[in-house]
């Protein structure tokens, strides 16, 4: 599994996150028998070609194993970015861990903690995935701003059907702040990249929780039904440095 494809309107185009075709795996492999145990080893691209990370990419197994009403599942992923320079270094390096317990088949409860090192995005909703990564790559142009989140998380769940949640989760990460950096594009690669806003940087303690009702027929093409979906979170830390307001 390197690459998905899907349709947007008329057009074939890639379907670039990586965290939307796991979930959509993990709800496909769900369907299957009991008694099921399954691995893979995966190399697969993450989020999108951005400028802080050029290309990051994901290695690494995955484990799923179901017993009549119980499934577990873990993840190892260890991750390149390849940024600049193809380099072993810290900032090129990261890692995403997972394991997960859920018990129930329509309806039921799950419990799970994840590792994570990862680069984020400030902001998501303006544009695709897609969009954003052709815009790096061609043009030299990356209209998000990224920050870097290292820590771990624990979580317990209330699940019914397949998009109804309820959530909580509390987890401590350390937030930092990513530069840019000479990533190849092939328009304009002289042209130097638009800086990486500074974050607030510090260790954080968060408590997230967060529910969703999803009635819809079908998640990607949906003609009927509802989703609602909210979240509040409550953070508490220490910021050793915050960038001044203009």
């Amino acid at each position: 599994k390197w690459q998905t494809y899907v349709y947007v309107g008329d057009t074939l185009v890639a379907d670039l996150d990586f965290l939307s075709r796991w979930s959509r795996w993990m709800r496909d492999d769900e369907r299957g028998t009991t008694g099921r145990t399954k691995s893979d080893l995966l190399v697969t691209t993450a989020h999108t070609y951005n400028r802080v990370e050029g290309l990051p990419i994901y290695v690494g197994p995955r484990f799923r194993t179901r017993s009549g009403d119980t499934r577990v599942r873990a993840e190892v992923f260890g991750i390149f970015r390849t940024g600049d320079e193809l380099t072993w270094k810290r900032e090129n390096l990261g890692h995403r861990v997972l394991l997960e317990l859920r018990q129930g088949n329509s309806a039921g409860v799950a419990i799970g903690g994840r590792l994570f090192d990862e680069v984020d995005a400030v902001e998501k909703w303006q544009l695709t995935d897609t969009e954003v990564g052709l815009n790096a790559f061609l043009f030299t142009r990356d209209y998000r701003d990224y920050w870097q989140r290292h820590g771990g998380q624990g979580y317990v769940s209330l699940f019914a059907g397949r998009g109804s949640e309820l959530r909580a989760s509390y987890g401590e990460e350390r937030w930092i702040s990513r530069r840019a950096r000479n990533v190849l594009s092939i328009v304009n690669d002289n042209v130097p990249w638009r800086v990486n806003p500074l974050a607030d940087e510090g260790v954080m303690k968060l408590l997230t929780v967060s529910g969703t009702f999803d009635t819809r027929n079908s998640p990607k093409d949906p003609r009927a039904g509802w989703y609602l979906r909210g979240e509040y979170e409550r953070g508490d830390g220490t910021l050793d440095r915050a960038p001044a307001l203009p």
